[in-house]
C-alpha cells in the first residue's frame, strides 16, 4: 500500500533523471528531523519496483544502483513528460548534479528549486495553453536561428529573483562556454549565475567567467558569473562549496 510519504518521495524522484537510495535518504533528512533509515527506504523502493512505478539498474561500477520513475510512476504522481532514466554519457554529471542541488538547498533553504525536467515540463505547450518561457533562454545558434536552452538548475528567491546554477564536469570549448555565459548575463529575468566545477576545471571556468564579467561591467550590466568549487560530490558524503571567482552571488 502506498502512503502519502511514498507519493511525496516518488514526486521527488520524478524531478530527476534518476536517483540513488542514499540520495533519497539524504533528502528525507532535509525534510524532517527524523529521516527515514536506509533499510526503510530500500523496502519502499522494493515495493515501488513490485508495483511497476520505478525501474532500477546499476550503471557504473563506482556508483550505487539508481532508480527512476516509469510511465506508470509518472502518471500516479501527476507528473508530465516521458520516463527518463540514465544516459551513460551523462551519468556522472546527472548523479553529481543531484548532490549539488541538495547542498544548494541546505545552503539556501528559503529558495525554491526548479530542475531542468520541471522547466521543460512547464515550458512545453499543451493542447490547452501556449508555453510560458519563464526559465529558458535563447541564443543564436551557428545556423543563425534562435535556439532555446535550459540551465541545469534554477533557484528562485523569496523576492522572485532567479539564480542560474550550472554544473560542469567536462571542459567546454572557451568560446562556447563564453557565449552561454553572455546569454545568461543579458537575460533580464536572471539575477545571478553560478558555475560549479571540480578541481582541474576551476581555472578554466574562472578564466572564462572573468572575461564575461568584465564585458558585462563595461556594458553597465549588473549580472555576473560566480565560479564555485565543489568538494565531495558523488562520494556519498555531504558536498561542500568554496568560492573560486572574484565575485560571490
Amino acid at each position: 500500500m502506498l502512503t502519502e510519504r511514498d507519493e511525496r518521495l516518488l514526486k521527488w524522484v520524478g524531478r530527476w533523471p534518476f536517483v540513488s537510495v542514499d540520495q533519497i535518504v539524504r533528502e528525507t533528512a532535509r525534510w524532517s528531523e527524523k529521516p527515514m533509515p536506509k533499510r526503510v527506504v530500500q523496502r519502499r523502493v522494493a515495493e515501488w519496483l513490485r508495483l511497476g512505478l520505478v525501474e532500477r539498474e546499476k550503471i557504473m561500477a563506482a556508483f550505487p544502483p539508481v532508480v527512476w520513475l516509469t510511465r506508470e510512476g509518472l502518471r500516479l504522481v501527476g507528473l508530465k513528460g516521458q520516463s527518463a532514466g540514465p544516459r551513460v554519457s551523462q551519468f556522472r554529471h546527472d548523479y553529481v548534479l543531484t548532490d549539488v542541488a541538495h547542498a544548494i538547498m541546505v545552503d539556501r533553504p528559503t529558495h525554491t528549486l526548479v530542475t531542468e525536467r520541471e522547466m521543460r515540463a512547464h515550458e512545453t505547450p499543451t493542447q490547452h495553453a501556449d508555453a510560458d518561457e519563464r526559465y529558458s533562454v535563447r541564443r543564436l545558434a551557428t545556423t543563425g536561428r534562435a535556439q532555446r536552452f535550459y540551465p541545469d538548475l534554477v533557484t528562485v528567491t523569496p523576492s522572485g529573483r532567479q539564480i542560474i546554477h550550472e554544473f560542469e564536469n567536462t571542459r567546454k570549448d572557451s568560446k562556447r562556454l563564453r557565449r552561454i555565459m553572455d546569454t545568461y548575463i543579458r537575460s533580464e529575468h536572471i539575477a545571478a549565475i553560478r558555475y560549479y566545477g571540480e578541481g582541474a576545471l576551476i581555472p578554466h571556468l574562472v578564466n572564462v567567467a572573468d572575461g564575461a564579467n568584465q564585458t558585462a561591467l563595461e556594458r553597465g550590466l549588473n549580472t555576473s558569473v560566480t565560479v564555485v568549487e565543489v568538494h565531495g560530490a558523488g562520494s556519498g558524503e555531504a558536498v561542500e562549496f568554496a568560492p573560486a571567482g572574484r565575485t560571490e552571488s
